[in-house]
């Protein structure tokens, strides 16, 4: 627990006491959230090294967008397929990314995990590109693929795109109670 005064100069106010900054006054429910998230996050983490493999690389994808295009009776030229191809590639970087960021912005010990904080969402970033840098990294080391710093930013990227749809939630949840408040 911490109390808080105020100085002399201050107007007179109470002291008052923050019982959430100590990590023992936690609810079972914000304690019990963060271990499951943080367990998702870890699987997630492990999920996105597994991709780095050979196994997932662009034979796969052009496997699989041949057999969707196929399955929906699309006919497409190779210049055309190619450029599909790579767009799904850097597609699946974003969108990877976007779920790691909101799995590790969502783990967080605090009784409502995803109320809109700055700081976190600036250190949820950094971990996703830090971890996408290890990743291409990783990559170096597999046969048939390379690192790429471009995949990186993308990753990076994706991150800061999953971030910015909490933001988007806080706003929104923000202008609703303004709304409601006007309204009553």
């Amino acid at each position: 627990m911490r109390a808080t005064s105020t100085t002399s100069s201050s107007p007179r106010k109470l002291p008052t006491i923050d019982s959430n900054s100590s990590p023992s006054h936690l609810s079972a429910y914000a304690r019990t959230h963060a271990i499951i998230w943080r367990a998702t996050v870890v699987a997630w983490a492990a999920l996105i090294f597994d991709l780095s493999t050979g196994g997932f690389g662009g034979s796969l994808t052009g496997a699989l967008l041949a057999f969707i295009l196929q399955a929906a009776h699309v006919a497409v030229a190779p210049e055309t397929f190619k450029t599909l191809h790579f767009l799904l590639r850097k597609l699946a970087h974003l969108t990877e990314y976007a779920i790691f960021a909101m799995l590790i912005y969502g783990s967080g010990r605090d009784d409502d995990p995803f109320r809109w904080q700055p700081r976190r969402a600036l250190w949820t970033v950094i971990i996703a590109g830090v971890y996408s840098l290890t990743d291409e990294l990783h990559q170096r080391f597999v046969p048939g693929r390379g690192p790429s710093l471009i995949d990186s930013g993308l990753d990076t990227l994706g991150a800061g795109l999953g971030i910015f749809i909490f933001y988007l939630r806080a706003a929104w949840t923000s202008n609703a109670k303004q709304e409601k408040r006007r309204q009553q």
